[in-house]
């Protein structure tokens, strides 16, 4: 699997948890739990309501459910990869991947997560440019400046923002 290339043939590998995603997940999972209950109470011959809704109605709610649930479990942590010539970022399904050549500074972000509109992924339009973020509370953000792209700016949650920046400027220098 991709992930597992990134895991073993990177220099710097690190999975950062992001606990509201996985806290939503489970919200997510019981309200789905209720809805298949809700189907299964619908198709055994008993209605809900006295005008009751089609049980394929609570069947479908079920599968939505189900599907957001595995959706926000893949959304519960933060993947860093650092290889030789560039850094990968991810966030489940979303991805984000730049070249260290194009990376200008790498310094550690003291600003509130307000400055990027709170925890998650965020994009937000700063004086520099846009900025993309993928951040956690408690943790501390790397920020990087980028040289070209869509993005100016990417910043990203890390639980050893030190080590990061010391690999990512012991090759940029290379890049």
């Amino acid at each position: 699997m991709a992930q597992d290339y990134h895991r073993y043939n990177a220099l710097y590998y690190e999975e950062v948890p992001f606990s509201v995603g996985r806290i939503a997940a489970y919200i997510m999972a019981a309200v789905a739990l209720v809805m298949l209950l809700s189907w299964t109470y619908q198709t055994g011959g008993s209605s809900i309501e006295r005008e009751e809704l089609p049980a394929l109605f609570y069947f479908g709610m079920s599968l939505f459910f189900i599907i957001l649930t595995a959706l926000l479990f893949t959304l519960s942590k933060i993947i860093i990869a650092i290889h030789e010539d560039k850094i990968n970022v991810s966030v489940g399904i979303f991805k984000f991947n730049t070249l260290l050549s194009n990376i200008s500074e790498v310094t550690t972000d003291e600003h509130s997560n307000l400055k990027y509109g709170g925890w998650g992924i965020r994009t937000r339009l700063h004086k520099e440019g846009w900025v993309l973020a993928y951040t956690t509370f408690k943790y501390k953000r790397v920020s990087l400046k980028l040289k070209e792209g869509k993005y100016k700016g990417f910043v990203f949650s890390t639980t050893d923002s030190q080590q990061i920046i010391d690999t990512l400027k012991r090759f940029i220098k290379y890049a």
